[in-house]
């Protein structure tokens, strides 16, 4: 009885026990999105004013104490489309592009299924951040 309470109360709070894949989607706070070459947020402005919704993507598949990401950013000419037929809680909305070279890390405990936005669609995408070492 103890373990499915504990096991409840891990899942309620968002300390989900899963291996995150490439490709996967999350919408986080601005602070926890860390630029690996500096530890500082990787949009360090919007971080200091406690904005959320960063979208970045996993880049290796991890159930480590740190998840290896890479952001997203909105812009008109970007490479990255919105997604268009996708899942109810997609926030991949507004064209853009995937900085794949800013290499970032989140803790494993923000990554929640509640901030989970969806699965890339693109699979050339995927399998480019799969092949990633840094």
């Amino acid at each position: 009885m103890r373990t499915e309470l504990k096991d409840l109360t891990r899942a309620l709070l968002g300390f989900e026990d899963r291996t995150l894949k490439v490709g996967e989607w999350y919408e986080l706070p601005e602070e926890v999105v860390i630029r690996m070459s500096t530890g500082r947020p990787f949009a360090e402005e919007k971080a200091v004013a406690g904005r959320g919704g960063r979208r970045s993507i996993v880049s290796s598949e991890s159930r480590g104490p740190a998840i290896r990401v890479r952001p997203r950013t909105r812009c008109t000419n970007g490479p990255h489309p919105a997604h268009s037929d996708c899942e109810e809680t997609c926030r991949i909305d507004e064209q853009g592009r995937v900085l794949v070279r800013i290499p970032c890390t989140v803790k494993s405990q923000e990554m929640n299924l509640r901030r989970l936005s969806c699965m890339e669609q693109d699979k050339g995408l995927v399998a480019y951040l799969g092949g990633l070492t840094e």
